[in-house]
C-alpha cells in the first residue's frame, strides 16, 4: 500500500498522479491519496493570481515534463483548497475519491478554475455524483478539518516536504516529481514498489 500526500494547487501532484495512473495499467499497486494543505496561508478566496507570462511560462514546462500524458491549459489561479481537500474526505466517505480528484484536478489544471469557494467544490462534487446539500453542510460545518490537521502532523512527522509525497510503509519512497518526466519516473517505479 501506498499513501500519496498530495495537494490541488501543486502541477506536480497533477503530473505525479496521471504518471501513477498510467503506472497502474502496467503494475498495480494499491494506494491511497490524501490531502496535505501546502498553502493553508492562502485567504480563503484563494492565493495571487499569476500575470499571463508567468502562467504561460509555467504552462510550458508543464506541458514539457507531461504533457503527452496530462493535459493542461493556460492557469491564473492559486487557489485556497482546504474546500476542496475537505470534499476529498467527504468523497472518500462516500466512494467515489478518485473520480473527485480527477474532477478537482482538471477544474484546477485545464479549466483554470477557482477552487476556493464551497459553491464551486459542491459543484464539482456535484458532478461526480456526491450529495450537494450533505457536502455543502460538511464544508460549511467544517467536518473534515481535524482530518486536514491529521494529516498535515502525520506528513511532518515523517519528515515530509514536498508534494507529492509517495510513502510506503510509513517511510518516504519518492519525493516530488518537480523535474521528472513520465520515462524518469516509470523508470524509478519498479525500483521503489517492487
Amino acid at each position: 500500500m501506498v499513501t500519496v500526500y498530495f495537494d490541488f494547487v501543486c502541477p506536480f501532484c497533477y503530473l505525479g498522479r496521471s504518471f501513477w495512473m498510467r503506472m497502474q495499467e502496467e503494475r498495480p499497486v494499491e494506494s491511497t491519496w490524501v490531502p496535505w494543505e501546502i498553502h493553508p496561508e492562502y485567504p480563503p478566496e484563494g492565493g495571487p493570481e499569476k500575470s499571463d507570462a508567468r502562467a504561460r511560462a509555467d504552462l510550458n514546462r508543464y506541458r514539457a515534463l507531461g504533457g503527452d500524458i496530462c493535459r493542461f491549459e493556460l492557469g491564473h489561479f492559486s487557489s485556497n483548497t482546504r474546500n476542496a481537500l475537505m470534499g476529498l474526505e467527504f468523497a472518500r466517505a462516500a466512494g467515489r475519491a478518485d473520480a473527485y480528484i480527477e474532477r478537482v484536478f482538471r477544474a484546477v489544471f485545464v479549466e483554470d478554475t477557482n477552487v476556493s469557494s464551497v459553491e464551486t467544490v459542491v459543484d464539482l462534487g456535484g458532478e461526480v455524483g456526491l450529495d450537494r446539500s450533505a457536502l455543502e453542510r460538511s464544508l460549511l460545518s467544517g467536518e473534515y478539518g481535524q482530518v486536514l490537521a491529521e494529516r498535515d502532523r502525520e506528513a511532518e512527522g515523517m519528515g515530509l516536504e514536498v508534494v507529492p509525497s509517495f510513502v510506503r510503509s510509513g517511510k518516504l519512497a519518492l519525493a516530488g516529481t518537480t523535474t521528472m518526466d513520465f520515462a524518469e519516473f516509470r523508470a524509478k517505479y519498479p525500483a521503489v514498489w517492487g
